[in-house]
């Protein structure tokens, strides 16, 4: 699964584009997982980390503030629908949405395969 050539492939990329990996992972939840990990088992410097990943944090703050923000006048002014009266039952949606894949992944009945047959 791991062989050398890839870690001098993620070091190069690294060295190349280190910084606008580290921003842009804040905006992709699958890659935000694991742009510090192998930001870290390659070696990226770690003030550059560090800078990078303050820059990364301050623009995913920005544009969640602004994005909701907008969001909520857009929604008001077209529908006529106050967001913030119903603040509460919009966070409880967002977390039901977003814990029922692993909620039903966790609970549903799995499939088992059919035993194979020994030849005898």
């Amino acid at each position: 699964m791991f062989k050398k050539k890839y870690l001098h492939q993620a070091h190069d990329f690294y060295e190349k584009h280190g910084g606008l990996a580290v921003i842009g992972a804040r905006f992709l939840p699958f890659i935000r997982t694991f742009a510090p990990i192998v930001a870290g088992i390659v070696e990226m410097d770690r003030n550059k980390f560090h800078f990078f990943n303050i820059v990364g944090c301050v623009a995913w703050v920005a544009t969640m503030i602004l994005g909701g923000f907008f969001l909520q006048k857009w929604v008001l002014q077209q529908f006529g629908f106050d967001l913030k009266e119903h603040l509460e039952i919009i966070v409880i949606g967002i977390v039901v949405v977003t814990t029922a894949p692993v909620l039903i992944k966790m609970f549903a009945p799995h499939k088992k395969k059919p035993a194979e047959s020994k030849p005898e």
